[in-house]
């Protein structure tokens, strides 16, 4: 130790090795005098340096070569750490009275009974510790009058050592607590031993506050002054610390400076590391980067990120496949009708989607996730991927061929059918066929939903009717994969449709099969409306605030009640109250004229190409909109003429079928029930149409910019 300047030595041992240790230290010159701190224990008996005597005691085997006057110039000037005796003398104790009274009693009665009045410095301990345990045992009584005749049984010595665990009362030695410690918290002394007298030179005063946490919590009262250096500088000594690069290793709290030279290696050499590893990455960043531009990197589809080989048996010659006509124009390319050779069916009438050729990576993989998806889908009611032409571009989606086209067109036209009832065609707008159309978009979202996929643009122009007349879900550009969770979190920038979407949805960017539910009543009030715009006369901004408010559309008048149960159940503000998909679909299978023609006028349905704005087509004189901003009364409930609840006629046997929202519209919670107090008002993620450019997309009426970036994580 003295080779390392260690100058402050802690001695925790008994009475004939703290002989020997001070003896040595004697002769090393390692004591106070030499600038050497010392402490030892303060519990050693009296005498116990006395090595005159104990080296010359019969039963004593120790022979220490030191003196008994070396031995006291050895440890002259030692300091000692031990807990109080006593509390201060005006402290109150648990009897009510103080310290200084209760230790007067105490010499007075040694003095009646022993004729001695000297104190013995662990009364108070033992009258405390009494103490402790009588008022446990209290306790334990007390919770239960047979513990006590059980004393010794485990769970009563269970019971009994958790209460003196939580013991906290004011004693005689100072204030006993103990806060799961296995010694109490208490009052540390520190003396100094100078020429054979013993002073207190400093205190420490725990923090024994309940809202404290740390046990070692408190304060050190040092009265320097007391402290007597025997030093030649007669000054308080230095700790022997040698300062190892200018002060930075005992900075980081390191006291040995070949330990801080090796440790400052090691971290110089994971910095140098790291520093070359970066710039590797660097430099492999701009090599890749000119090897994609040299392989004509405009030449590529994207395919890398997508797993290519998971479309590669979907691959389909180009000369196998024939376009004779131009159906249409999507976002990414053009929409042609042709036909397509197969092994097993010869040539098959399809629809060919095209990607523009020097589309962005972007648009690429974006064109490519709808048949990503579509491939994994076989179901009578969803559009089928026949096949895709990727090797090359233009790159190509097969699809099969649906007649008729949209939903929303196919209702469009035939909505003048509805009072003329002319021969085959008005079969084409019974009650009976609107159903079976709303069956069959219901029974693709069940399979969805089974797939935990996520559809995100339910709507009648994403739904196709084929020569059957059968409907099928199409355009899977938006559906994503829910995979473990229940849920979709849309995260970026996009182009939603507002219009269509829930208020989880609108707030949150949450998609669940429930916001497809919710869209689907939206689907159903454009069934029965022949392709009626929903929320005519309000643009996004407005949609978005109205359906937040815990609004919806107006269902028509004349709708069977329960078609008018069915749209509301769906349009349940809490997503969760919701049907499911597959119960829809036993609903509707049990009414097959659930549906019928509800139509108040030529209503718009389409925007003008070059307004800014929604701007409704109108007819000469103004017609009143097929909808009004519906609040909820004073009870809580929709106004409507079913308000306070539909008969349980519709065969569903859920309360969700009818409205009963006894909440305050205005409440977060109970407009989104999973996310923060108040999301709407701190995540405004549908921002101002013009913000964006969209090229070759819907008409903007119909989809509004989402911004989801900007959003905190609410789930």
């Amino acid at each position: 130790m003295k080779s390392r300047s260690v100058r402050i030595i802690i001695g925790d041992v008994y009475d004939f090795a703290a002989r020997e240790m001070m003896c040595q230290a004697y002769q090393l010159q390692m004591t106070a005098y030499q600038s050497y701190v010392w402490f030892l224990p303060a519990w050693l008996a009296p005498d116990w340096y006395d090595t005159d005597r104990y080296n010359k005691g019969a039963d004593s085997s120790e022979v220490v070569p030191c003196s008994t006057a070396e031995m006291l110039e050895a440890i002259n000037g030692h300091l000692s750490l031990t807990h109080a005796a006593w509390a201060h003398d005006n402290a109150i104790m648990q009897t009510n009275e103080t310290v200084g009274e209760w230790r007067e009693n105490l010499r007075t009665l040694l003095q009646k009974r022993f004729n001695r009045t000297l104190v013995s410095s662990y009364a108070g301990y033992a009258y405390d510790a009494v103490w402790m345990f009588a008022l446990a045992l209290e306790q334990l009584s007390k919770e239960d009058p047979s513990a006590l005749s059980f004393i010794h049984a485990p769970n009563t010595t269970k019971r009994y050592v958790e209460i003196l665990e939580k013991t906290d009362f004011n004693g005689v030695s100072g204030r006993i607590q103990f806060r799961g410690n296995p010694s109490r918290i208490s009052v540390v002394e520190v003396l100094q031993w100078v020429d054979n007298v013993t002073r207190i030179v400093g205190k420490f005063e725990p923090n024994v506050s309940i809202s404290n946490k740390d046990p070692l919590a408190g304060t050190l009262f040092l009265n320097e002054s007391m402290i007597v250096w025997l030093n030649p500088e007669k000054s308080k000594p230095k700790d022997g610390t040698v300062q190892c690069f200018l002060g930075l290793a005992e900075y980081f709290g390191i006291y040995d400076c070949n330990l801080f030279l090796i440790i400052a290696n090691v971290i110089g050499l994971c910095v140098l590391g790291a520093t070359l590893f970066a710039g590797f990455l660097v430099v492999k960043n701009r090599y890749d980067r000119k090897v994609m531009l040299t392989q004509n990197f405009m030449k590529s589809i994207g395919l890398d990120l997508l797993n290519p080989g998971s479309l590669e048996k979907w691959e389909i010659p180009r000369d196998k496949v024939v376009m004779n006509r131009k159906l249409g124009e999507g976002a990414f390319g053009k929409v042609y009708g042709g036909e397509a050779f197969f092994e097993a069916k010869g040539w098959v009438a399809v629809a060919v989607k095209t990607l523009k050729v020097g589309s962005t990576t972007e648009e690429k993989l974006e064109f490519l996730c709808e048949a990503e998806v579509m491939k994994r889908f076989d179901h009578k009611n969803i559009v089928q991927l026949l096949g895709v032409c990727i090797k090359d571009e233009p790159v190509y989606t097969i699809m099969e061929f649906m007649l008729y086209g949209d939903l929303k067109t196919f209702l469009l036209a035939r909505r003048h059918l509805v009072n003329e009832k002319i021969g085959e065609e008005a079969d084409e707008v019974s009650s009976k066929k609107l159903t079976t159309m709303a069956l069959d978009v219901a029974r693709a979202l069940s399979y969805l939903a089974e797939l935990k996929f996520v559809h995100r643009d339910v709507a009648s122009r994403n739904c196709l009717v084929n020569a059957a007349r059968v409907v099928k879900l199409g355009d899977f550009g938006m559906t994503r994969p829910m995979f473990e969770k229940d849920y979709y979190k849309f995260s970026r920038k996009g182009m939603l449709p507002v219009r269509w979407m829930s208020p989880e949805s609108l707030g949150l960017g949450l998609f669940t099969p429930a916001s497809d539910v919710w869209s689907y009543g939206v689907l159903l009030y454009e069934i029965i409306t022949f392709g009626s715009f929903p929320f005519q006369g309000l643009s996004n901004n407005q949609v978005l605030e109205h359906v937040k408010a815990g609004n919806s559309l107006d269902i028509p008048s004349g709708v069977k009640p329960q078609a008018e149960a069915l749209m509301r159940s769906c349009w349940t503000l809490d997503y969760k109250k919701r049907p499911k998909a597959s119960e829809i679909v036993e609903f509707i299978a049990n009414n097959p004229r659930l549906l019928q023609p509800c139509l108040e006028g030529p209503l718009a349905s389409v925007q003008i190409d070059d307004s800014g704005s929604v701007d409704l087509l109108h007819t000469e004189r103004t017609r009143k909109f097929s909808f009004s901003l519906r609040k909820r009364n004073s009870s809580g409930v929709f106004n409507s003429p079913f308000a306070g609840g539909v008969n349980n006629t519709s065969g569903f046997g859920t309360p969700a079928l009818w409205v009963q929202e006894e909440a305050d519209p205005e409440s977060p919670s109970e407009l989104f029930p999973v996310g923060e107090e108040s999301p709407e008002w701190r995540h405004p993620l549908l921002i101002a149409q013009d913000k964006y450019v969209v090229v070759n997309a819907p008409p903007s009426d119909l989809y509004a910019s989402y911004d989801a970036s900007q959003e905190d994580s609410l789930l």
